[in-house]
């Protein structure tokens, strides 16, 4: 049972528009409002400026159309809001949901963090709940997915010890694991018995996996078949999904070996991986799998690419019955059957989650850990020193310069999945390694996933 004022894993989305993100193949099951009486109407609060980018831009809009007392009208929907989007709404008109927002309004954001295209805000209202909101748009600023969510991270009890977190880890999902483990003479050796939760039994990756082909990537490089300003090719063979930019790169387009390695871990670049994957070969990443530490493979073997998980999941439904079943030649078959062409997969469709029916990426928190060990130690030899920048570009959460010299972070999510993983290395000396995986039949609630990882990192700082 939680304790008193945590969040549980039955908080629900009030509103779901349609969620399209960029960073993220995950999605969340849709509300119908707020439960319970509401809150007594706080003091005002103040509003943050939003930045002049096409997110920031479009999120001011939807705020706008909040404070007005009607609209939009189906004409400014259709400008705003991408086809896709409007085609999950179906008949429900744009200006209808909006209406059932306004109620709960006025709306006022109290905290921005995004990038160019993607934005998740705080937002004050006047019931005094707090809600997010999540914003993504394509270059021209039009509105690909707009998700509003009661904000189960505000006013929620830090945990201050490993079974709190385990706790609060429980109630995000189905499956929760753990590791924090303290890194001694190349193994990975836990901080405290609490701090160890199903840590050897394979669970979803998400994106976690691009740790492997960095792997192989760097075998390639020391072998000297492969060199980081080599250059690349993106071709629509290989063109994914996002999350990441290269998807948008044009026929042709080239990029350095050292630059897609520096996409696929900093913001998780589909395509940069399917191209890096591709590039050294499956046989080579499997054998990085192996070279890093992975105990039981299976779950990375066959090695897929992102664009294999989106067709096999969301668009070979015949394929899809027979993956579960099947074992690893059979599997390997049923890749070479795959559509050419993503199945007609478009970023919208990846919503229901797969992972159940054995369908991406599965590994241990030991092997997460094990894994990034590894890669620091390829990153000591010479002419690998790359491994190590690359895995540092994105620290994944705000970490305190004072404690930590170093952090390597590599995330990952996919429906119903969201993991995290950390290779710390202590201002005292100490390397120590975090590791969390969530798997859900339904959404995981990110936010709240990554406020309890939050709360790990501190602990950890003190192990």
């Amino acid at each position: 049972m939680a304790r008193a004022g945590r969040a549980t894993r039955t908080a629900a989305p009030v509103a779901l528009l349609a969620l399209v993100s960029a960073g993220c193949t995950g999605g969340s099951e849709p509300g119908s409002g707020a439960t319970g009486a509401p809150s007594p109407p706080a003091a005002s609060p103040s509003a943050v400026a939003l930045p002049g980018t096409p997110v920031g831009e479009a999120a001011g809009w939807v705020l706008d159309q909040l404070a007005a007392g009607a609209g939009p009208t189906p004409e400014e929907a259709r400008q705003r809001f991408s086809p896709g989007f409007l085609d999950q709404l179906g008949a429900t008109p744009v200006a209808e949901v909006f209406d059932g927002l306004r109620a709960l309004g006025p709306w006022t954001p109290t905290a921005f963090d995004g990038s160019e295209t993607e934005a998740l805000l705080s937002l004050a209202t006047g019931s005094g709940t707090a809600y997010r909101m999540q914003v993504v748009v394509d270059a021209d600023g039009v509105i690909g997915g707009l998700l509003f969510t009661e904000d189960t991270v505000a006013g929620r009890e830090v945990a201050t010890s490993w079974s709190e977190v385990a706790d609060d880890l429980a109630g995000l999902a189905e499956e929760t694991h753990l590791l924090a483990a303290r890194v001694e003479d190349g193994a990975c050796v836990p901080v405290d018995p609490a701090a160890v939760v199903a840590a050897d039994e394979p669970a979803p990756l998400g994106s976690v996996f691009k740790l492997h082909v960095l792997g192989a990537v760097a075998a390639a490089v020391e072998d000297g078949s492969l060199a980081w300003d080599d250059e690349l090719v993106v071709t629509d063979d290989v063109r994914s999904l996002p999350s990441g930019e290269l998807q948008d790169a044009p026929e042709g387009a080239a990029v350095s070996v050292r630059e897609a390695a520096g996409g696929m871990i900093a913001i998780s670049d589909n395509t940069a991986a399917d191209l890096l994957a591709t590039t050294v070969g499956r046989p080579a990443v499997e054998a990085a799998v192996t070279a890093l530490g992975t105990e039981d493979v299976s779950g990375l073997v066959p090695f897929l690419t992102t664009r294999e998980v989106f067709t096999l999941g969301w668009g070979a439904p015949a394929l899809l019955e027979r993956w579960p079943d099947a074992d690893v030649a059979e599997r390997r078959q049923l890749l070479a059957e795959l559509p050419s062409d993503l199945g007609g997969v478009e970023a919208a469709d990846v919503t229901t989650p797969v992972w159940q029916r054995d369908v991406g990426w599965r590994a241990s928190a030991e092997d997460v850990c094990r894994a990034h060990v590894g890669l620091q130690e390829l990153a000591g030899r010479p002419g690998l020193e790359p491994v190590r920048e690359v895995l540092a570009e994105n620290p994944g959460l705000p970490l305190d310069e004072d404690v930590w010299d170093y952090a390597a972070f590599k995330g990952g999510s996919a429906p119903g999945v969201l993991a995290a993983s950390w290779y710390l290395e202590r201002a005292d000396g100490e390397q120590l390694v975090l590791v969390a995986q969530a798997a859900d039949g339904g959404a995981v609630d990110q936010p709240l996933f990554f406020a309890v990882v939050q709360d790990a990192l501190g602990i950890i700082a003190e192990a």
